[in-house]
């Protein structure tokens, strides 16, 4: 339980960070591209993508604690699932509505 919280802590630290624009660095393909394919990306949209991303999945982790119990195998499968759909949504979205036109 106490792990569950400090994880969530972390994600949404780093989902402050990002926001404010403090945490390119952090965004898994941005912090290694070159300076033509920075210049390709929306960075609003895409911190934006990126905070968001990790704003949800943190409440997709705290809301078992606060309803179930979260050694229970669906609640994690549930968990599991719900950041899964979200990543997948965040990739589509930072690899199409990113990008400049």
């Amino acid at each position: 339980m106490i792990l569950t919280i400090i994880i969530s802590v972390l994600f949404f630290v780093c989902a402050f960070v990002v926001f404010i624009g403090k945490g390119d660095w952090m965004i898994a393909g941005y912090n290694t591209s070159s300076k033509e394919e920075k210049e390709a990306i929306n960075i609003k949209r895409l911190r934006l993508v990126v905070g968001s991303t990790l704003c949800i999945s943190t409440v997709a982790i705290l809301i078992p604690l606060a309803f179930y119990n979260p050694r229970d195998i669906k609640v994690g499968l549930g968990v599991g699932t719900a950041i899964l759909i979200v990543s997948f949504i965040a990739v589509i979205l930072a690899n199409s509505w990113c990008k400049k036109k």
